[in-house]
């Protein structure tokens, strides 16, 4: 089978099978200018007549590396000229770049994620598209299990996930290449991709090759399903505790209530689960609280805490005789 044509079945399956697209939506593609990305754009050019797509080519100039980022940006307005495609961009000042507090992948994923929601809400568009391949499953699943995290730090990215679609998950990134390659495409190969001090790069560069000769071959397919399997038990996890709460728990405004003596009947990986769900609940935060925090909520359960209470910012958590009581907290 032509690579382009097993490149497209493997695209359009996961768009069908996730239900990534509905007729007439207005999609933000997401472009680098790397391979990935315009790949996503030409895929998504194949289906844009069938799918009645109206598509808005994005592109964020971190500005982090001088003429080459100036040139990125040149590439992707010229690719979305060509395809009289509306195109917005963004460039990031010198002196937000040289400012940076966090790291830089960290820094500039966050800035990334943040352009991307603005244009989503400027241009009332129903879709966020990211270029996201198994390779970039295997490592992020890689770097996670480096760093430490559980079942839900590992679970794989979502084909959907708020708004956000990621079409070429099933698509390894050597597939990508071949992809453009036969189809004659050029694309922007990004020199920080090549900079070992980042810890994607490294293993990109050095550890998967390492795997993949000495012991997978098909070590990035492996990853990645493994990441998937993580995620399926995950969404059953995520099941069960919404059923949980919903029918053990008691709820006052901004507050969940659980009855000491259910909650210390249950395995311990539940409670730690139910109780990181309930902190969630009633912060809204986005992102769950740390496993310390949620470790000290659950040393309440144990005989003599009587009255004790944990405090952060964003909420408190108050042990009674018969109750543990979690409360949000509102900073003004």
């Amino acid at each position: 089978m032509p690579q382009s044509k097993n490149v497209f079945e493997k695209f359009i399956t996961t768009v069908t099978s996730h239900r990534l697209l509905d007729v007439g939506d207005k999609v933000i593609v997401a472009v680098s200018g790397g391979a990935d990305s315009v790949a996503l754009l030409h895929l998504l050019l194949t289906i844009r007549r069938q799918y009645s797509l109206e598509l808005v080519v994005a592109h964020l100039n971190h500005n982090l590396r001088g003429v080459e980022s100036d040139g990125d940006e040149d590439f992707v307005r010229s690719l979305a000229t060509e395809r009289r495609l509306s195109f917005i961009s963004e460039k990031i000042s010198d002196e937000q770049a040289r400012l940076r507090f966090k790291g830089t992948e960290e820094w500039a994923r966050n800035r990334r994620h943040a352009f991307l929601r603005h244009c989503l809400q400027e241009s009332r568009a129903q879709k966020i598209a990211l270029g996201h391949t198994r390779d970039d499953q295997a490592e992020t699943f890689l770097m996670r299990l480096i760093r430490g995290s559980g079942t839900q730090g590992l679970a794989a990215m979502r084909p959907m996930t708020n708004k956000v679609i990621r079409p070429l998950l099933d698509l390894e990134h050597s597939d990508v290449v071949q992809y453009l390659t036969s189809e004659g495409s050029q694309w922007r190969e990004d020199s920080s991709n090549k900079n070992i001090q980042y810890l994607r790069n490294r293993l990109r560069f050095g550890l998967v090759p390492e795997l993949q000769k000495e012991y997978n071959p098909r070590i990035v397919r492996t990853l990645s399903t493994t990441a998937e399997i993580l995620g399926e038990d995950r969404e059953a996890l995520e099941y069960c505790l919404e059923g949980l709460l919903q029918r053990e728990a008691l709820f006052e405004p901004e507050k969940v209530l659980w009855r000491i003596e259910m909650l210390a009947s249950l395995p311990q990986g539940l409670q730690k689960n139910l109780l990181r769900l309930s902190i969630g609940r009633v912060t809204g935060a986005a992102v769950g609280p740390g496993s310390k925090l949620v470790s000290a909520v659950l040393s309440l359960l144990q005989k003599g805490k009587t009255g004790k209470r944990i405090k952060t910012k964003a909420f408190q958590c108050t042990r009674s005789r018969e109750l543990l009581v979690l409360e949000g907290l509102k900073n003004d």
